[in-house]
């Protein structure tokens, strides 16, 4: 028997190299359409509330990073490892919470707990906030189901919706998703 004796950089690559793709496979088939019936008519307008720098060919990660508004966001993704995700070329829809809206967040939370609340924020797929409205529910990479409503998705408000980047749609919102509702 033969024993393999691996780096701890090498091991850390493989290790969130395997993490990316459970999380690939999780993302596959993972957008819930509602009935047309059920659906918002027309998308709302929604204010423009934060210093927000317009989008480009980046990457969600390189967008969310070259704003200050998100640097908890990019924090937080950084700790658990979806940021690596976010990094490639999906498509995602994000649900980026505010710094502000992690305030409201037990500061003690550890790196599981906090991937599993990440994981609300993010959808497999490119959704316009046009078609959030007709879909009226989308599901998570956490498997939760998030209601979209209005200018809501999953109690929390959205406050700048369709940031378009090279991997997918960004929408700021105001809280911290911490399930499916």
């Amino acid at each position: 028997m033969h024993t393999i004796i691996m780096h701890a950089p090498l091991a850390n690559r493989m290790r969130h190299a395997v993490l990316l793709f459970v999380l690939s496979m999780m993302l596959l088939g993972s957008i819930v359409w509602a009935h047309p019936a059920q659906a918002t008519e027309g998308a709302a307008k929604l204010p423009v509330a934060l210093p927000i720098q317009p989008a480009d060919s980046s990457s969600i990660m390189g967008w969310l990073s070259d704003n200050p508004a998100f640097s908890r966001l990019v924090d937080a993704l950084e700790t658990t490892g979806l940021d690596m995700m976010l990094d490639t070329e999906g498509p995602f829809t994000l649900f980026a919470p505010t710094n502000e809206a992690f305030d409201a967040l037990p500061a003690d939370l550890e790196e599981q707990q906090l991937a599993d609340l990440l994981r609300n924020h993010i959808v497999a797929g490119k959704l316009t906030a046009e078609q959030l409205a007709s879909a009226g529910t989308v599901k998570a990479v956490s498997g939760h189901s998030l209601t979209v409503s209005g200018d809501q998705v999953a109690g929390a408000s959205i406050v700048e919706a369709d940031i378009q980047t090279a991997n997918g749609v960004i929408f700021a919102i105001d809280q911290v998703i911490t399930g499916g509702r």
